[in-house]
Protein backbone atom coordinates (compact mmCIF):
# COMPACT_ATOMS: atom_id res chain seq x y z
CA UNK A 1 0.00 0.00 0.00
CA UNK A 2 1.34 3.43 -0.95
CA UNK A 3 2.24 5.69 1.90
CA UNK A 4 -0.19 8.56 2.44
CA UNK A 5 1.44 11.93 1.67
CA UNK A 6 -0.30 13.62 4.61
CA UNK A 7 -1.19 12.56 8.13
CA UNK A 8 -4.42 13.08 10.04
CA UNK A 9 -2.80 16.03 11.81
CA UNK A 10 -2.06 17.68 8.45
CA UNK A 11 -5.72 17.51 7.46
CA UNK A 12 -6.73 18.65 10.95
CA UNK A 13 -4.51 21.73 10.73
CA UNK A 14 -5.84 22.45 7.23
CA UNK A 15 -9.40 22.44 8.52
CA UNK A 16 -8.38 24.60 11.49
CA UNK A 17 -6.82 27.20 9.16
CA UNK A 18 -9.92 27.12 6.92
CA UNK A 19 -12.27 27.76 9.85
CA UNK A 20 -10.01 30.47 11.21
CA UNK A 21 -10.01 32.31 7.89
CA UNK A 22 -13.78 31.86 7.57
CA UNK A 23 -14.31 33.41 10.99
CA UNK A 24 -11.63 36.12 11.13
CA UNK A 25 -10.65 36.79 7.53
CA UNK A 26 -7.82 35.60 5.26
CA UNK A 27 -4.26 35.37 6.55
CA UNK A 28 -1.25 37.02 4.89
CA UNK A 29 0.02 34.25 2.62
CA UNK A 30 1.44 36.08 -0.41
CA UNK A 31 4.93 34.64 0.05
CA UNK A 32 3.62 31.12 0.58
CA UNK A 33 1.37 31.31 -2.46
CA UNK A 34 4.32 32.32 -4.65
CA UNK A 35 6.38 29.47 -3.27
CA UNK A 36 3.68 26.82 -3.69
CA UNK A 37 2.42 28.05 -7.05
CA UNK A 38 5.70 27.19 -8.75
CA UNK A 39 5.52 23.54 -7.64
CA UNK A 40 3.98 20.56 -9.43
CA UNK A 41 1.87 19.28 -6.52
CA UNK A 42 -1.86 18.71 -6.79
CA UNK A 43 -4.23 21.44 -5.52
CA UNK A 44 -5.00 19.34 -2.44
CA UNK A 45 -1.29 18.96 -1.62
CA UNK A 46 -0.67 22.68 -2.08
CA UNK A 47 -3.58 23.62 0.18
CA UNK A 48 -2.40 21.25 2.90
CA UNK A 49 1.20 22.47 2.71
CA UNK A 50 0.05 26.09 2.86
CA UNK A 51 -2.10 25.35 5.88
CA UNK A 52 0.75 23.56 7.66
CA UNK A 53 3.08 26.53 7.18
CA UNK A 54 0.41 29.02 8.26
CA UNK A 55 -0.49 26.90 11.28
CA UNK A 56 3.13 26.89 12.43
CA UNK A 57 3.37 30.65 11.94
CA UNK A 58 0.07 31.52 13.62
CA UNK A 59 0.52 29.09 16.57
CA UNK A 60 -2.44 27.00 15.41
CA UNK A 61 -0.24 23.91 15.63
CA UNK A 62 0.39 24.68 19.28
CA UNK A 63 -3.36 25.10 19.88
CA UNK A 64 -4.04 21.68 18.37
CA UNK A 65 -1.30 20.07 20.44
CA UNK A 66 -2.60 21.70 23.63
CA UNK A 67 -6.14 20.52 22.94
CA UNK A 68 -4.83 17.02 22.14
CA UNK A 69 -3.23 16.88 25.56
CA UNK A 70 -6.47 18.07 27.14
CA UNK A 71 -8.44 15.47 25.17
CA UNK A 72 -6.13 12.71 26.41
CA UNK A 73 -6.60 13.92 29.98
CA UNK A 74 -10.38 13.91 29.45
CA UNK A 75 -10.15 10.29 28.23
CA UNK A 76 -8.19 9.38 31.33
CA UNK A 77 -10.81 11.02 33.57
CA UNK A 78 -13.55 9.16 31.69
CA UNK A 79 -11.67 5.86 32.13
CA UNK A 80 -11.32 6.43 35.88
CA UNK A 81 -15.03 7.23 36.13
CA UNK A 82 -15.87 4.02 34.22
CA UNK A 83 -13.77 1.88 36.57
CA UNK A 84 -15.23 3.55 39.66
CA UNK A 85 -18.79 3.22 38.33
CA UNK A 86 -18.33 -0.46 37.47
CA UNK A 87 -16.78 -1.33 40.81
CA UNK A 88 -19.43 0.71 42.63
CA UNK A 89 -22.32 -0.94 40.80
CA UNK A 90 -20.99 -4.43 41.57
CA UNK A 91 -20.36 -3.55 45.20
CA UNK A 92 -23.88 -2.13 45.44
CA UNK A 93 -25.37 -5.34 44.09
CA UNK A 94 -23.34 -7.63 46.38
CA UNK A 95 -22.83 -5.33 49.33
CA UNK A 96 -26.06 -5.75 51.27
CA UNK A 97 -25.81 -6.64 54.93
CA UNK A 98 -27.91 -9.80 54.47
CA UNK A 99 -25.64 -11.01 51.66
CA UNK A 100 -28.71 -12.01 49.72
CA UNK A 101 -28.68 -11.10 46.03
CA UNK A 102 -31.96 -10.19 44.40
CA UNK A 103 -31.28 -11.46 40.89
CA UNK A 104 -33.81 -9.09 39.32
CA UNK A 105 -32.27 -5.99 40.88
CA UNK A 106 -28.75 -7.23 40.13
CA UNK A 107 -29.43 -7.57 36.42
CA UNK A 108 -31.26 -4.23 36.22
CA UNK A 109 -28.45 -2.45 38.10
CA UNK A 110 -25.62 -3.92 36.04
CA UNK A 111 -27.26 -4.14 32.60
CA UNK A 112 -30.19 -1.69 32.64
CA UNK A 113 -28.60 1.62 31.62
CA UNK A 114 -26.14 -0.17 29.38
CA UNK A 115 -28.99 -1.89 27.51
CA UNK A 116 -30.90 1.35 26.97
CA UNK A 117 -27.88 3.27 25.67
CA UNK A 118 -26.86 0.38 23.44
CA UNK A 119 -30.38 0.21 21.97
CA UNK A 120 -30.37 3.95 21.28
CA UNK A 121 -26.94 3.61 19.64
CA UNK A 122 -28.17 0.83 17.33
CA UNK A 123 -31.24 2.83 16.32
CA UNK A 124 -29.20 5.98 15.68
CA UNK A 125 -27.03 4.14 13.15
CA UNK A 126 -30.11 3.61 10.97
CA UNK A 127 -32.06 6.79 11.71
CA UNK A 128 -29.30 9.42 11.75
CA UNK A 129 -25.91 10.17 10.22
CA UNK A 130 -24.61 10.85 13.72
CA UNK A 131 -24.58 7.97 16.20
CA UNK A 132 -26.09 8.42 19.66
CA UNK A 133 -23.19 8.70 22.10
CA UNK A 134 -23.76 10.87 25.14
CA UNK A 135 -20.47 9.62 26.59
CA UNK A 136 -18.64 10.74 23.45
CA UNK A 137 -20.34 14.13 23.65
CA UNK A 138 -19.38 14.35 27.32
CA UNK A 139 -15.76 13.69 26.36
CA UNK A 140 -15.85 16.54 23.83
CA UNK A 141 -17.38 18.88 26.40
CA UNK A 142 -14.82 17.91 29.04
CA UNK A 143 -11.89 18.33 26.65
CA UNK A 144 -13.10 21.86 25.81
CA UNK A 145 -13.27 22.71 29.50
CA UNK A 146 -9.72 21.47 30.11
CA UNK A 147 -8.15 23.29 27.13
CA UNK A 148 -9.13 26.88 27.84
CA UNK A 149 -7.90 29.97 26.03
CA UNK A 150 -8.99 32.74 23.63
CA UNK A 151 -8.77 30.46 20.60
CA UNK A 152 -9.10 27.08 22.32
CA UNK A 153 -12.41 26.31 20.59
CA UNK A 154 -10.72 26.27 17.17
CA UNK A 155 -9.02 22.90 17.73
CA UNK A 156 -12.10 20.85 18.76
CA UNK A 157 -14.29 22.67 16.24
CA UNK A 158 -11.95 21.78 13.36
CA UNK A 159 -11.58 18.23 14.74
CA UNK A 160 -15.33 17.68 14.71
CA UNK A 161 -15.75 19.38 11.32
CA UNK A 162 -13.06 17.25 9.67
CA UNK A 163 -14.42 13.98 11.01
CA UNK A 164 -18.00 14.96 10.10
CA UNK A 165 -17.03 15.74 6.50
CA UNK A 166 -15.46 12.28 6.18
CA UNK A 167 -18.20 10.33 8.03
CA UNK A 168 -15.82 9.40 10.84
CA UNK A 169 -17.18 11.38 13.80
CA UNK A 170 -19.91 8.90 14.74
CA UNK A 171 -17.39 6.06 14.82
CA UNK A 172 -14.90 8.07 16.88
CA UNK A 173 -17.50 9.02 19.50
CA UNK A 174 -18.90 5.49 19.49
CA UNK A 175 -15.42 4.13 20.24
CA UNK A 176 -15.26 6.35 23.32
CA UNK A 177 -18.71 5.23 24.48
CA UNK A 178 -18.04 1.52 24.01
CA UNK A 179 -14.60 1.89 25.57
CA UNK A 180 -16.21 3.40 28.67
CA UNK A 181 -18.57 0.43 29.02
CA UNK A 182 -15.80 -2.10 28.43
CA UNK A 183 -13.90 -0.64 31.40
CA UNK A 184 -17.14 -0.47 33.39
CA UNK A 185 -17.85 -4.18 32.96
CA UNK A 186 -14.24 -5.21 33.48
CA UNK A 187 -14.25 -3.41 36.84
CA UNK A 188 -17.68 -4.82 37.71
CA UNK A 189 -16.73 -8.43 36.91
CA UNK A 190 -13.45 -8.23 38.81
CA UNK A 191 -15.25 -6.75 41.81
CA UNK A 192 -17.93 -9.46 41.66
CA UNK A 193 -15.32 -12.19 41.43
CA UNK A 194 -13.51 -10.79 44.44
CA UNK A 195 -16.64 -10.47 46.57
CA UNK A 196 -18.07 -13.85 45.55
CA UNK A 197 -14.75 -15.51 46.33
CA UNK A 198 -14.43 -13.84 49.73
CA UNK A 199 -18.00 -14.02 51.06
CA UNK A 200 -21.02 -16.35 51.02
CA UNK A 201 -24.11 -15.13 49.15
CA UNK A 202 -27.60 -16.49 48.57
CA UNK A 203 -29.59 -15.86 45.37
CA UNK A 204 -33.27 -15.55 44.60
CA UNK A 205 -35.90 -14.20 42.22
CA UNK A 206 -38.19 -12.03 44.29
CA UNK A 207 -41.68 -11.07 43.12
CA UNK A 208 -45.17 -10.28 44.32
CA UNK A 209 -47.30 -10.72 41.21
CA UNK A 210 -45.32 -12.93 38.77
CA UNK A 211 -45.40 -16.72 38.77
CA UNK A 212 -42.27 -18.84 39.25
CA UNK A 213 -42.54 -20.11 35.66
CA UNK A 214 -41.80 -16.62 34.37
CA UNK A 215 -38.45 -16.69 36.13
CA UNK A 216 -37.76 -20.24 34.98
CA UNK A 217 -38.17 -19.10 31.37
CA UNK A 218 -36.17 -15.91 31.97
CA UNK A 219 -33.30 -17.81 33.60
CA UNK A 220 -33.06 -20.22 30.67
CA UNK A 221 -33.29 -17.44 28.08
CA UNK A 222 -30.60 -15.28 29.67
CA UNK A 223 -28.38 -18.28 30.30
CA UNK A 224 -28.54 -19.68 26.76
CA UNK A 225 -25.68 -17.53 25.37
CA UNK A 226 -23.40 -17.89 28.42
CA UNK A 227 -24.01 -21.65 28.26
CA UNK A 228 -22.24 -21.70 24.89
CA UNK A 229 -19.14 -20.48 26.74
CA UNK A 230 -19.45 -23.12 29.46
CA UNK A 231 -21.44 -21.23 32.10
CA UNK A 232 -24.08 -23.36 33.89
CA UNK A 233 -27.85 -22.75 33.94
CA UNK A 234 -29.66 -23.29 37.25
CA UNK A 235 -32.19 -26.11 37.26
CA UNK A 236 -35.87 -25.18 36.91
CA UNK A 237 -36.64 -26.58 40.36
CA UNK A 238 -33.92 -24.42 41.92
CA UNK A 239 -35.47 -21.35 40.28
CA UNK A 240 -38.90 -22.22 41.72
CA UNK A 241 -37.42 -22.78 45.17
CA UNK A 242 -35.52 -19.46 45.00
CA UNK A 243 -38.78 -17.58 44.43
CA UNK A 244 -40.18 -19.17 47.59
CA UNK A 245 -37.24 -18.06 49.72
CA UNK A 246 -36.09 -21.62 50.38
CA UNK A 247 -32.55 -22.29 51.52
CA UNK A 248 -30.54 -24.10 48.85
CA UNK A 249 -27.25 -25.98 48.93
CA UNK A 250 -23.84 -24.35 48.61
CA UNK A 251 -23.31 -25.94 45.20
CA UNK A 252 -26.58 -24.45 43.99
CA UNK A 253 -25.53 -20.96 45.01
CA UNK A 254 -22.19 -21.51 43.25
CA UNK A 255 -24.11 -22.26 40.05
CA UNK A 256 -26.23 -19.14 40.56
CA UNK A 257 -23.11 -16.99 40.95
CA UNK A 258 -21.53 -18.50 37.81
CA UNK A 259 -24.77 -17.88 35.90
CA UNK A 260 -24.84 -14.22 36.99
CA UNK A 261 -21.20 -13.73 36.01
CA UNK A 262 -21.89 -15.32 32.62
CA UNK A 263 -24.87 -13.05 31.98
CA UNK A 264 -22.87 -9.90 32.81
CA UNK A 265 -19.91 -11.13 30.73
CA UNK A 266 -21.91 -11.99 27.60
CA UNK A 267 -24.56 -9.27 27.56
CA UNK A 268 -22.29 -6.61 28.99
CA UNK A 269 -18.55 -6.95 28.44
CA UNK A 270 -18.49 -9.08 25.26
CA UNK A 271 -21.28 -7.10 23.60
CA UNK A 272 -19.46 -3.82 24.19
CA UNK A 273 -16.07 -5.28 23.27
CA UNK A 274 -17.39 -6.55 19.92
CA UNK A 275 -19.07 -3.19 19.28
CA UNK A 276 -15.83 -1.39 20.14
CA UNK A 277 -13.87 -3.57 17.70
CA UNK A 278 -16.45 -2.88 14.96
CA UNK A 279 -16.30 0.89 15.54
CA UNK A 280 -12.50 0.88 15.57
CA UNK A 281 -12.51 -0.98 12.26
CA UNK A 282 -14.97 1.51 10.75
CA UNK A 283 -12.99 4.45 12.13
CA UNK A 284 -9.75 3.10 10.72
CA UNK A 285 -11.30 2.76 7.28
CA UNK A 286 -12.73 6.29 7.43
CA UNK A 287 -9.37 7.76 8.47
CA UNK A 288 -7.53 5.88 5.73
CA UNK A 289 -9.96 7.35 3.18
CA UNK A 290 -9.52 10.84 4.63
CA UNK A 291 -9.41 13.51 1.96
CA UNK A 292 -9.69 17.26 1.58
CA UNK A 293 -12.92 18.52 0.09
CA UNK A 294 -11.51 21.16 -2.28
CA UNK A 295 -15.03 21.78 -3.61
CA UNK A 296 -15.86 23.75 -0.45
CA UNK A 297 -16.53 27.45 -1.18
CA UNK A 298 -13.57 28.40 1.03
CA UNK A 299 -11.14 26.56 -1.24
CA UNK A 300 -12.35 27.70 -4.67
CA UNK A 301 -10.46 31.06 -4.72
CA UNK A 302 -7.47 29.43 -3.05
CA UNK A 303 -7.19 26.80 -5.78
CA UNK A 304 -7.23 29.57 -8.38
CA UNK A 305 -4.47 31.47 -6.56
CA UNK A 306 -2.32 28.36 -6.34
CA UNK A 307 -2.56 27.64 -10.06
CA UNK A 308 0.79 28.39 -11.76
CA UNK A 309 0.76 31.53 -13.89
CA UNK A 310 4.08 30.92 -15.63
CA UNK A 311 6.34 28.06 -16.58
CA UNK A 312 9.91 27.51 -15.43
CA UNK A 313 12.37 28.48 -18.16
CA UNK A 314 15.05 25.98 -17.11
CA UNK A 315 18.76 26.52 -16.58
CA UNK A 316 20.33 29.27 -18.73
CA UNK A 317 23.87 28.32 -17.83
CA UNK A 318 25.95 26.32 -15.38
CA UNK A 319 26.43 27.71 -11.90
CA UNK A 320 29.78 29.33 -11.34
CA UNK A 321 32.16 28.43 -8.54
CA UNK A 322 32.73 32.04 -7.54
CA UNK A 323 29.33 32.49 -5.89
CA UNK A 324 28.91 31.87 -2.20
CA UNK A 325 25.98 29.70 -1.21
CA UNK A 326 23.37 30.61 1.39
CA UNK A 327 22.38 28.07 4.04
CA UNK A 328 19.16 27.19 2.17
CA UNK A 329 18.96 23.85 0.41
CA UNK A 330 18.91 25.13 -3.18
CA UNK A 331 21.02 22.42 -4.79
CA UNK A 332 18.31 21.14 -7.14
CA UNK A 333 16.80 24.48 -8.23
CA UNK A 334 17.35 25.88 -11.76
CA UNK A 335 19.02 29.30 -11.76
CA UNK A 336 19.46 32.09 -14.27
CA UNK A 337 23.12 32.78 -15.08
CA UNK A 338 22.72 36.58 -14.84
CA UNK A 339 22.89 38.14 -11.35
CA UNK A 340 20.29 40.63 -10.14
CA UNK A 341 20.76 43.78 -8.08
CA UNK A 342 17.91 45.52 -6.29
CA UNK A 343 17.46 48.41 -3.87
CA UNK A 344 14.98 48.60 -1.00
CA UNK A 345 13.45 51.94 0.01
CA UNK A 346 16.40 54.14 -0.91
CA UNK A 347 16.09 57.96 -0.74
CA UNK A 348 14.05 59.35 -3.68
CA UNK A 349 16.94 61.41 -5.11
CA UNK A 350 19.42 58.50 -5.08
CA UNK A 351 21.36 57.99 -8.30
CA UNK A 352 20.69 54.35 -9.14
CA UNK A 353 22.66 52.13 -9.22
CA UNK A 354 24.88 53.31 -6.38
CA UNK A 355 27.91 51.28 -7.55
CA UNK A 356 29.43 50.31 -10.92
CA UNK A 357 27.66 47.20 -12.21
CA UNK A 358 29.14 44.56 -14.54
CA UNK A 359 27.64 44.09 -17.97
CA UNK A 360 24.77 41.62 -18.18
CA UNK A 361 23.51 42.08 -14.62
CA UNK A 362 19.75 42.47 -14.32
CA UNK A 363 18.40 45.62 -12.70
CA UNK A 364 15.62 44.78 -10.24
CA UNK A 365 15.05 48.48 -9.57
CA UNK A 366 14.38 50.20 -6.27
CA UNK A 367 11.43 48.64 -4.45
CA UNK A 368 9.12 51.23 -2.94
CA UNK A 369 5.59 49.76 -3.15
CA UNK A 370 3.99 46.44 -2.36
CA UNK A 371 3.21 45.92 -6.04
CA UNK A 372 6.88 46.29 -6.96
CA UNK A 373 7.92 43.80 -4.30
CA UNK A 374 5.34 41.24 -5.40
CA UNK A 375 6.32 41.66 -9.05
CA UNK A 376 9.99 40.97 -8.28
CA UNK A 377 9.15 38.01 -6.05
CA UNK A 378 6.94 36.53 -8.76
CA UNK A 379 9.77 36.98 -11.27
CA UNK A 380 12.30 35.25 -9.03
CA UNK A 381 9.92 32.44 -8.18
CA UNK A 382 9.50 31.77 -11.88
CA UNK A 383 13.26 31.96 -12.48
CA UNK A 384 15.61 32.02 -9.45
CA UNK A 385 19.06 33.56 -9.94
CA UNK A 386 22.57 32.47 -9.09
CA UNK A 387 23.53 35.81 -7.59
CA UNK A 388 21.50 38.54 -5.88
CA UNK A 389 22.71 41.82 -4.41
CA UNK A 390 20.36 43.75 -2.15
CA UNK A 391 21.11 47.43 -1.43
CA UNK A 392 19.54 48.91 1.70
CA UNK A 393 19.69 52.39 3.18
CA UNK A 394 21.88 51.90 6.27
CA UNK A 395 20.85 55.33 7.55
CA UNK A 396 17.39 53.90 8.27
CA UNK A 397 16.58 51.69 11.24
CA UNK A 398 16.14 48.05 10.18
CA UNK A 399 12.53 46.97 10.53
CA UNK A 400 10.97 43.54 10.57
CA UNK A 401 9.18 43.94 7.23
CA UNK A 402 12.39 44.80 5.38
CA UNK A 403 14.30 41.96 7.01
CA UNK A 404 11.53 39.54 6.09
CA UNK A 405 11.61 40.75 2.47
CA UNK A 406 15.40 40.33 2.30
CA UNK A 407 15.12 36.79 3.69
CA UNK A 408 12.41 35.94 1.16
CA UNK A 409 14.50 37.30 -1.70
CA UNK A 410 17.53 35.37 -0.44
CA UNK A 411 15.56 32.16 -0.62
CA UNK A 412 15.25 32.66 -4.39
CA UNK A 413 18.97 33.03 -5.09
CA UNK A 414 21.91 30.68 -4.81
CA UNK A 415 24.05 33.44 -3.29
CA UNK A 416 22.83 36.68 -1.70
CA UNK A 417 24.99 39.64 -0.70
CA UNK A 418 23.80 42.83 0.99
CA UNK A 419 25.27 46.32 0.58
CA UNK A 420 24.67 48.54 3.62
CA UNK A 421 24.80 51.78 1.65
CA UNK A 422 24.39 55.29 2.98
CA UNK A 423 25.34 58.85 2.13
CA UNK A 424 28.48 60.20 3.80
CA UNK A 425 26.64 62.99 5.63
CA UNK A 426 24.11 60.66 7.33
CA UNK A 427 24.26 58.95 10.72
CA UNK A 428 25.24 55.32 10.35
CA UNK A 429 23.17 52.40 11.60
CA UNK A 430 25.34 49.82 9.89
CA UNK A 431 26.14 48.00 13.13
CA UNK A 432 22.44 47.57 13.87
CA UNK A 433 21.90 46.23 10.35
CA UNK A 434 24.82 43.83 10.72
CA UNK A 435 23.48 42.46 13.98
CA UNK A 436 19.93 42.05 12.69
CA UNK A 437 21.07 40.38 9.47
CA UNK A 438 23.48 38.11 11.33
CA UNK A 439 20.65 37.04 13.63
CA UNK A 440 18.62 36.28 10.50
CA UNK A 441 21.33 33.86 9.33
CA UNK A 442 23.41 35.93 6.89
CA UNK A 443 27.15 35.29 7.09
CA UNK A 444 29.50 38.21 7.83
CA UNK A 445 31.27 37.95 4.45
CA UNK A 446 27.96 38.54 2.64
CA UNK A 447 27.45 41.92 4.35
CA UNK A 448 29.27 44.86 2.76
CA UNK A 449 29.79 48.32 4.22
CA UNK A 450 30.93 49.85 0.91
CA UNK A 451 30.90 49.00 -2.79
CA UNK A 452 34.65 48.32 -2.87
CA UNK A 453 34.20 44.98 -1.11
CA UNK A 454 31.45 43.69 -3.41
CA UNK A 455 32.17 40.43 -5.28
CA UNK A 456 33.25 40.69 -8.92
CA UNK A 457 30.19 38.78 -10.18
CA UNK A 458 28.08 41.92 -9.61
CA UNK A 459 30.42 44.94 -9.30
CA UNK A 460 32.61 46.22 -12.13
CA UNK A 461 36.24 46.93 -11.23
Amino acid sequence: MARRPFSFKDFWLTEAVRLREDHWGPLDDAALIRQLRSGNDSPEQKIVRRARLLADRENTTQLVEQWTQGAKLALLILAVLAIMAGAGAAAGVLGSASRHINVTLAIVTLLGLHSLTFLFWILSLFLSSRAFSWLGQFWLWLSRKIARGPEAALAPQSFVSLLTQNSALKWALSCISHGFWVLFFLAALLTMLGLLAAQRYTFGWETTILSPEVFVSLTRTLGALPALLGFPIPDAEWVRQSTDGATLSESTYAIWSAWLLGVVLCYGLLLRAISLALCLWQLRGALQALRLDIDLPSYSPLVARLTPTSENLGIDGPAGDDLLSQPQDNATRPYSSDPVYVGIELPPDTSWPVFPVIAGAQDGGVLESREQRHALLDQLHAQPVKGLLVVVDAAQTPDRGTLRLIAELAGLARATHILLWQRPDQASRQQSWQKQLSDAGFLPDTLHLDAASLPDWIAAS
